[in-house]
């Protein structure tokens, strides 16, 4: 298992860059598709070959090597995404998996095709155009829990050296205590596995 990366961009400058947002979808085709069409995708030979059980890597060295702390990535996989859960389990461990490393997931849906068969990143740019394909980048949205805590982050700001939660609209500084027992007790995220 390794990532592919396609040499149709310029890599080096993007793997060093946090500012590059970068996507990664299933399928070497369908990253070179991208790539050719000016947006950086890194290709996986499947849903979860971004890491390596039999080999015990958590994530493979190709992508150990990108600078991910603030960089936006955008994981596209097929539009069997909406519908199967094995693809479910795998974008959003790899959302986990890079929100752990500092970057910033969101997850692009793309539609089924018209007849209501599977669409990759590539079938959907040659049947939508790669406007469309953009259109889905820029209007993906972060993972559930990954969404809620970047809400939390504009409302709030730890300080670290102090100690304690600046709420950022007011100025006013609170304890972590007062934070969790108190002022944002109640907040909460829930999700239902079906």
């Amino acid at each position: 298992n390794e990532v592919y990366i396609p040499p149709l961009v310029d890599w080096p400058a993007i793997i060093a860059d946090p500012d590059k947002e970068i996507c990664v979808t299933e399928g070497e085709g369908k990253a070179a598709c991208a790539c050719a069409n000016g947006i950086p995708t890194l290709g996986l030979g499947g849903v979860d070959v971004w890491r390596s059980q039999e080999r015990g890597l958590d994530m493979l060295p190709a992508l150990k090597q990108i600078v991910w702390k603030g960089r936006l990535v955008t994981i596209i996989y097929d539009s069997d995404a909406a519908t199967n859960t094995n693809v479910l389990r795998a974008q959003r461990q790899l959302s986990d998996a890079l929100l752990e490393l500092g970057a910033k997931p969101k997850v692009a849906s793309l539609p089924s095709a018209p007849d209501g068969t599977k669409q990759g990143l590539d079938d959907y740019v040659l049947a939508a155009g790669v406007p469309a394909l953009l259109e889905a980048i820029d209007s993906a949205e972060p993972p559930g829990e990954a969404h809620a805590l970047w809400k939390l982050n504009e409302e709030v700001m730890y300080l670290r050296q102090e100690g304690l939660i600046l709420v950022r609209d007011e100025g006013q500084l609170i304890t972590p205590a007062a934070f969790t027992s108190h002022a944002f007790a109640n907040r909460k995220y829930v999700e239902e596995r079906f």
